[in-house]
């Protein structure tokens, strides 16, 4: 059933368009980012072999209004687990996109760059101790946090 499940949350999302204001369209996405979340959770293999739901989570934090970003933030952090023993290829496409993420103007675009690259990526993956290296000068505290409570990230 998850197939036919993540496919009609696809749909639901696609439905609305970013500049939709009312409750309903709020609440729908609100539950659609949830969804997905959980998938990435319980149904990991559904997301593994493509970066296409990273690419439109990461892209849902940038455009979304401030009052969706929590929650799509959760869901993109659960996502990250569902991408651990990923192949080489889609390995270097999460790299390539949590370069691009992780300067991004919105806190949240940093926080789960600065997340993805300390949870997915070995010690050993020197693009994600750049990333690391870029997250301990940022202004915000929680963003730097992140780094810090990875330890011995320079060992």
């Amino acid at each position: 059933m998850g197939p036919v499940i993540l496919n009609g949350i696809l749909k639901l999302l696609d439905g609305y368009s970013f500049s939709e204001s009312d409750a309903a369209a709020r609440e729908t996405k609100n539950f659609c980012f949830q969804a997905i979340g959980l998938l990435a959770q319980r149904l990991p293999h559904l997301f593994r072999d493509k970066v296409d739901m990273a690419v439109r989570l990461f892209d849902a934090l940038k455009m979304e209004s401030q009052s969706l970003r929590l929650v799509i933030q959760e869901a993109t952090n659960s996502l990250a687990a569902a991408y651990k023993g990923a192949s080489t290829t889609v390995l270097v496409e999460l790299e390539t996109l949590l370069q691009n993420n992780c300067q991004a103007e919105q806190d949240e675009v940093r926080f789960c760059a600065m997340r993805w690259a300390t949870s997915l990526f070995d010690l050993q993956h020197y693009p994600s101790r750049f990333i690391c290296m870029l997250g301990v000068a940022d202004s915000r505290l929680d963003i730097r946090y992140v780094f810090f409570s990875v330890s011995d990230c320079f060992s």
